[in-house]
Formats: C-alpha cells, sequence, structure tokens
C-alpha cells in the first residue's frame, strides 16, 4: 500500500511540473480600436513600410504593409521579458523584421513568428480590415 502511494504522488508531481507556462510573461489585454490612413501624403506606409503608434496596446503598436491592401498590426512588448518596459521591438532598417533590445530576439513581420533569440511566443497580434482608404486596426 506504501508503494502504491509513493507511485501516484510520483506521478502526481511529475505532471503538476510539466504544466508549466512556457511564457512566464503575460501581456496584458488592452482595448485597441483606431484606423490609419496609409494613403495620406505624409504616411510611411508605402509597401514593406511600417509605422509606429505610442498611446496604444500595451508598450505601442507598429503597423506593417505587406503589399498594397495586406497589412499587420503587433503590440511592441518583446514576448520574452514583457515586464522589462525596456523590451520594446523596433523594426530592423531593412524593414523585413523587428527586433528587441534588450534580449535580442527577432520577429518577422508578416506573421509575428520569432526566428532568433531566446523568446518562443509570437508577437501579439492585432486584427487590421482595408476598405481601399482606412486600416481598421482591433482586437
Amino acid at each position: 500500500m506504501k508503494t502504491f502511494l509513493s507511485t501516484i504522488l510520483l506521478v502526481f508531481l511529475l505532471f503538476s511540473s510539466s504544466c508549466k507556462d512556457e511564457n512566464p510573461y503575460n501581456i496584458p489585454y488592452v482595448a485597441v480600436n483606431f484606423y490609419v490612413y496609409p494613403n495620406g501624403i505624409d504616411s510611411d506606409l508605402g509597401i514593406s513600410g511600417y509605422k509606429y503608434f505610442s498611446r496604444v496596446g500595451y508598450r505601442g503598436i507598429v503597423v506593417y504593409r505587406m503589399t498594397p491592401d495586406q497589412f499587420f498590426a503587433y503590440d511592441r512588448t518583446c514576448t520574452y521579458d514583457s515586464q522589462n518596459p525596456s523590451a520594446i521591438i523596433n523594426v530592423d532598417p531593412s524593414g523585413l523584421y523587428a527586433v528587441c533590445p534588450v534580449c535580442g530576439s527577432r520577429y518577422l513581420l508578416t506573421d509575428g513568428y520569432p526566428f532568433k533569440g531566446p523568446s518562443k511566443n509570437q508577437l501579439v497580434q492585432y486584427h487590421t480590415s482595408y476598405d481601399g482608404y482606412k486600416v481598421f486596426v482591433t482586437n
């Protein structure tokens, strides 16, 4: 009986320790609802262009234009260490990916997934819809 209880306890401990969250840093939900005029005279949103928005999302949002009518929007918070206020991604000068200046993680701007660095989680992505005039960014 003692062996049986020990086995059950061991199995319980193994399963409880294997259920840890892969990303211990959670990015809080922040309501997002704004629009962008990508074809305006002062817009930086040409093909493969991007623009930062600082007063939306958790630590700002970057909107990236892949094609004339396809846009992506990501929270600028690095998913590796979201509690660090300096862990805010910046778009690389090539315009193809974003980099965290703290941990060095690199994220593709076409899907938000990391391809280099310690981060294993995708950037928080927001929904975009384009009506030919405005891009609506929401969650």
